[in-house]
């Protein structure tokens, strides 16, 4: 237990600093004060007000020291309204007067209340202004880069959200904080469904979680992303992990990687593996059709586009195969009224 200063017990000193400070006696309230942090150097209510007599006093570099104590204190223990009051008094402390280091966190702490105040005015131009010096001011400033997601979000500005929200994700996964970083890669690809960086991010994510299921599903979508933009290769990268992790789905990008590479055999086999588990796959059975026209199989080949028909008589994929298929056999009354129909179809 720490000894009680000379000038007397706790309730005495208070006293007489409260004396001090209403006399206008900085010194000697400056000096009990003094004796309070020395009972207790945790006492953040007595560094506050110490700061509020250094304040008086005309110390603005004290008053400083004191403040920024009792503001780091409430924000470490969630306490942000106190905090709030205590960065206003630093705010207003005369910046002229401070060391370099202390008007570099007094600005920060400036452009804070006034992107604080620009958000609850509404005011998102400011509030991104202010937001963008703060994270100049401090590029740690995690919450300020997901504030200025949020707000470019909210003017529709969707690539600038993107980057912000991309970049916390990718800090996040660095510091191991995956559950955050998976909320910030899920929000990319919500505004932008197509971007396959952050899809990648998330299948990564997935992984490390022990999520295999949501890793296959990501892993397929970014093979079916890539396949729709003619980007082959990747498409067969993602849609092999895909089926590592055991997806039936992923075999028919498989197959249609292998179809477009002219890999006939390959190809063939991906779209069987499928249709093992899902026989009424329109897709598989349509491809799996092309192939062995392709191999000058037309019997097999009108079997499971017929099949596919069956299933879904408008597929157009579907319709245009079985023209292709009439061409090649020579059937032209029968390609003519398909064709007829693929074009009423087209025009729908």
């Amino acid at each position: 237990m720490s000894a009680v200063p000379a000038g007397g017990d706790k309730k005495n000193i208070v006293k007489m600093a409260y004396i001090y400070f209403q006399e206008g006696r900085w010194d000697k309230a400056i000096e009990e004060y003094k004796k309070l942090i020395a009972l207790d150097p945790e006492d953040i209510n007595t560094h506050n007000m110490m700061g509020d007599v250094y304040v008086k006093k005309g110390a603005p570099r004290e008053a400083f020291e004191e403040y920024i104590k009792v503001s780091a204190d409430f924000s470490s223990r969630g306490q942000s309204d106190k905090a709030a009051i205590v960065n206003k008094k630093i705010a207003a402390l005369d910046s002229s007067l401070l060391p370099p280091e202390a008007q570099k966190r007094q600005s920060l702490i400036k452009q804070s209340i006034k992107a604080d105040s620009a958000m609850e005015q509404g005011n998102v131009d400011e509030a991104i202004e202010a937001l963008s010096e703060v994270a100049k001011l401090d590029s740690e400033n995690l919450g300020a880069y997901a504030k200025l997601g949020e707000l470019f979000e909210k003017k529709g500005e969707v690539a600038k959200a993107v980057q912000q929200y991309q970049m916390l994700g990718g800090v996040f996964v660095k510091n191991r904080l995956f559950k955050k970083a998976q909320e910030m890669f899920q929000r990319v690809v919500q505004l932008e469904p197509n971007n396959i960086e952050a899809r990648i991010n998330l299948a990564q994510i997935f992984i490390k979680q022990g999520s295999d299921s949501d890793a296959k599903k990501e892993f397929l979508v970014i093979a079916e992303l890539a396949l729709n933009t003619g980007d082959i290769e990747n498409a067969n990268t993602y849609a092999t992990k895909a089926v590592e992790f055991k997806s039936i789905e992923a075999h028919y990008v498989l197959g249609m990687v292998f179809f477009k590479k002219q890999q006939l055999s390959e190809a063939k086999a991906e779209f069987e593996s499928l249709l093992r588990f899902k026989v009424n796959h329109v897709g598989a059975l349509t491809y799996l059709g092309k192939v062995y026209l392709e191999m000058n199989q037309a019997d097999k080949a009108s079997e499971n586009i017929q099949k596919a028909l069956k299933i879904e008589k408008d597929n157009l994929v579907a319709m245009e195969a079985w023209v292709e298929l009439c061409v090649k056999k020579g059937h032209k009354p029968d390609a003519i009224t398909t064709l007829n129909t693929l074009i009423e179809r087209c025009s729908e």
